[in-house]
């Protein structure tokens, strides 16, 4: 059964719809899914059927990884997609509900937004649109009108457009199926379609000169034939005018033999100027006079030409449509004849028909009456035979009763004793079946009771143990918590009056300076300064417990990503589970097996068993918000503030209101891989623990990072 049906038509030719819909084909045919391009018997011009390539014995083909079902073909597809090319249909083509999608062809032209309309309403089709060669105001004439359509180039190219790649994977994302992956230059070899002969003539000038052209004899003979001009020779002046152009001066040896075929040079006659000057007028008005003439002789001669030419060819169109109308009305003259001859023929069909259908009737009737009676005497000697046979069977049954009535009174006897017999045999049996299984179920039940009573004893056994275990756990953390709590109120106590301290000079020094700089504000020492003791290697089997709490001041910051990396970090130096107690809306956990996130109260005992775990409660105002979470980063033994660089003002203004406890928190700055901004950060941030998070992989921590991951895990054990 396929998965994905798909349509593609038009409303008019050379739209592109096979082209889309081999496209639709190729493109899904690069996926991990069969499909079928099937030609409907709907299909007003099939063409599928002149491929050349082989076929099958259906006459279906593969082409392209695409399994091609021209139209009449019988074989039902059983492909996963089906891609139907219906090509041009009509207005009262109908499209049940069985289609995912169906697209409707058509060029960029605005003035097909009314025909598309109207045949949307007659047929009530949903469908989106394909439009080929758009610009950008008639596709957006076509979505002002309410049209879901993409835009798609109207080249030629043996590649699936990517709009449509698109629509198609949306698609097949709808019906759970992975969409294949799309690519530009991935092309497609093109149908082998079978080749029309060129019928036309090749034009231009290589068809002029390899390509004959036959001549119709019709179209040459309504050619009227032009005879070509006649060149006639020049008269009187116009002679001699003619024969100057050709006057040449004798050579120096006085010879003219190189000059064949050149009149003669004739003997100039001496002439004044002025008699020159007028001659010369003369004889270019001459000439100009007999020019203007010549011109006007052509030209009437062209005229008259082309009104013969007009006048033959009116003619001939008159004699044309006179024989034109002479063969209709032959033609209509014929057709009458003929109808005329069909209806006499139809009319003595008819009078032969009814007459034989008397006959019949007439031959039916007559043996019908036949049958009736031979019927009426076969029922009379049935009903004597009847009656005879009635009265051997009566004397039959009288005696079948007789002798059913003695084995009855025989069989009745019989069954009674028998059933006495089974009664009490039952009887016995059944009381011996209800001792045994009377026995059976008092042992059983004393069976159970002994089970029971054993495993209630081994579950109140577990659970005392379990107890024990617990309020020990519990008593021993609360022993932790309270030492700590009384650790952290001393610490806090101390800070407070250096706080105290820290703030009177504060503002001695603001009396006499101006507001110190961001590098002045935050200027505290480090965790390995000599305030908070030197760091030192630890054992990897320490077994103590390490929470810490992981905040930022804004969403985006990376939180989380440092709170997992941390926890990777963790799990890789101690081999132990360690567990994330993260906010519902914050990222996913590494993909490391030994950490987990906390989801139920039996994840927080767990939690509690392991030792190790991180917070990542959201934003630093949000946990202030919330008591419980305000509790967990008082309580936590390592507090980080991740931080990027555009957060330093976010840093100087914590430091401000935090003052002393800013000594305890581990400031990660992400997404800082400039050095120059880094150098800039150390500077500004000189004399409080910083670490700088690379890009990374944060379910893989190595090198690097887990030797710096590794210092700030053995300076925060250090304080225990």
């Amino acid at each position: 059964m396929s998965l994905v049906k798909i349509g593609f038509f038009s409303l008019k030719d050379h739209t592109g719809c096979s082209s889309f819909a081999i496209h639709a084909a190729n493109y899904i045919a690069g996926g991990d899914n069969s499909v079928a391009v099937i030609e409907p018997d709907t299909v007003l011009e099939p063409q599928y059927a002149d491929v050349q390539v082989e076929k099958n014995e259906d006459g279906s083909f593969e082409f392209n990884n695409i399994h091609f079902y021209p139209q009449g073909c019988m074989t039902e597809p059983t492909e996963d997609i089906l891609i139907y090319d219906f090509g041009k249909v009509t207005i009262f083509q109908k499209f049940d509900n069985s289609y995912d999608m169906l697209y409707l062809c058509t060029s960029g032209d605005i003035s097909n937004i009314s025909d598309i309309g109207e045949y949307l309403t007659e047929s009530n089709a949903k469908c989106e649109l394909i439009l080929s060669g758009a610009s950008k105001e008639e596709f957006q004439e076509f979505k002002n009108n309410g049209y879901t359509c993409i835009a798609v180039s109207d080249k030629k190219e043996m590649v699936c457009p990517y709009d449509l790649a698109v629509k198609l994977g949306l698609t097949l994302r709808r019906k759970g199926i992975v969409d294949p992956v799309y690519h530009k230059d991935w092309t497609y070899d093109a149908l082998p379609f079978k080749k029309e002969e060129i019928k036309e003539e090749k034009k231009g000038f290589f068809g002029s000169l390899f390509g004959k052209k036959k001549k119709d004899k019709k179209a040459e003979e309504s050619i009227p034939v032009q005879n070509p001009p006649v060149k006639t020779e020049p008269e009187g002046e116009e002679a001699g005018l003619a024969e100057e152009k050709y006057h040449v001066k004798a050579n120096e040896f006085g010879s003219f033999d190189d000059f064949e075929d050149v009149p003669a040079p004739e003997i100039a006659v001496e002439l004044s100027k002025k008699e020159q000057r007028a001659a010369e007028k003369a004889a270019e008005k001459k000439k100009k006079q007999e020019e203007e003439r010549r011109k006007k002789e052509e030209a009437e001669a062209k005229a008259k030409a082309e009104a013969e030419e007009k006048e033959k060819a009116r003619q001939e169109e008159l004699k044309r449509q006179e024989e034109l109308k002479k063969a209709a009305e032959e033609e209509a003259r014929q057709k009458q004849l003929k109808e005329q001859a069909e209806k006499e023929l139809a009319e003595k069909k008819k009078a032969e028909e009814e007459a034989a259908r008397q006959a019949e009737l007439k031959k039916q009737a007559e043996l019908k009456k036949k049958q009736e009676e031979e019927r009426k005497k076969k029922e009379t000697a049935e009903a004597a035979e009847r009656a005879r046979q009635k009265a051997i069977d009566e004397e039959r049954r009288k005696k079948e009763k007789e002798e059913t009535e003695k084995q009855k009174a025989i069989e009745a006897e019989r069954r009674k004793k028998e059933k006495e017999e089974a009664a009490a045999k039952a009887k016995e049996e059944a009381e011996k079946k209800k001792a045994e299984e009377e026995a059976r179920r008092k042992e059983k039940a004393e069976e159970d009771a002994r089970l029971k009573a054993e495993r209630e004893a081994e579950r109140q056994k577990k659970l005392e143990q379990q107890k024990r275990e617990h309020e020990e756990k519990m008593a021993k953390l609360q022993a932790e918590r309270e030492e700590k709590l009384a650790e952290q109120k001393a610490k806090k106590e101390q800070l407070r009056m250096e706080r105290e301290e820290k703030a009177e000079m504060k503002r001695l020094k603001k009396e006499t300076s101006e507001k110190p700089s961001l590098k002045e504000l935050i200027k505290m020492p480090k965790f390995s300064d000599k305030n908070h003791g030197r760091a030192r290697k630890l054992k990897n089997n320490f077994s103590g417990h390490i929470s810490v709490f992981v905040t930022s001041f804004r969403h985006g910051c990376g939180a989380s990503y440092t709170a997992g990396s941390l926890a990777v970090a963790l799990a890789n130096r101690y081999n132990r589970e360690v567990y994330i107690d993260r906010a519902d809306n914050n990222a996913s956990l590494p993909d490391d097996y030994l950490v987990k996130a906390i989801g139920t109260e039996e994840d927080r005992f767990e939690a509690y068993k392991s030792g190790l775990i991180v917070y990542d409660r959201g934003p630093y105002e949000n946990v202030k918000a919330n008591a419980v979470d305000n509790s967990d980063m008082l309580r936590a033994d390592l507090n980080i503030m991740t931080v990027t660089y555009e957060d330093l003002g976010n840093v100087a203004k914590f430091i401000s209101e935090e003052e002393n406890q800013a000594y305890d928190w581990l400031f990660v700055f992400n997404h800082v891989t400039d050095k120059e901004r880094q150098k800039d950060i150390e500077a500004a941030m000189d004399g409080y623990s910083i670490l700088f998070l690379p890009q990374h992989d944060f379910s893989a921590v190595t090198g690097q990072l887990q030797k710096d991951w590794n210092s700030v895990i053995d300076t925060m054990v250090n304080k225990f």
